[in-house]
């Protein structure tokens, strides 16, 4: 490990003018995240290593409690419904998350009723 002095840490003395709320203030004032763009932001080397902690924590008591770790990526394929382009976005993790746990076997997560529209009609269905 590197001394704290050699680190990458860019510090600010004043908050961007466009900083509103407390901990976003902080954050990039002490040197955790750097704004790119609208909503896009960088971790820095406080910030990466803050994430790694956490993660670690958040996996320890996963497995403690024997769960399994799902990787999804940030961005989902989608066919726009008027031509064969295909559009990217991102999508609601919870929503995602049940289509991939309730049927893992189907090729498309944008296809098809979703979990609850499912779940509703098995149970309307009489019983036989």
């Amino acid at each position: 490990m590197h001394r704290w002095s050699e680190l990458f840490i860019p510090t600010l003395r004043e908050a961007p003018a466009d900083a509103e709320v407390a901990s976003h203030k902080l954050l990039v004032r002490s040197g955790y995240i750097r704004q790119l763009g609208a909503g896009i932001y960088s971790f820095l080397f406080l910030g990466n290593r803050t994430i790694n902690k956490i993660m670690g924590i958040v996996r320890e008591e996963m497995d403690a409690t024997g769960a399994q770790e799902v990787l999804m990526p940030a961005l989902l394929p989608r066919l726009r419904q008027n031509s064969h382009a295909i559009a990217t976005r991102k999508p609601c993790s919870t929503r995602r998350a049940s289509r991939v746990i309730s049927n893992p076997l189907t090729p498309r997560c944008g296809s098809g009723p979703n979990v609850a529209s499912r779940r509703r009609a098995s149970l309307s269905r009489p019983a036989k």
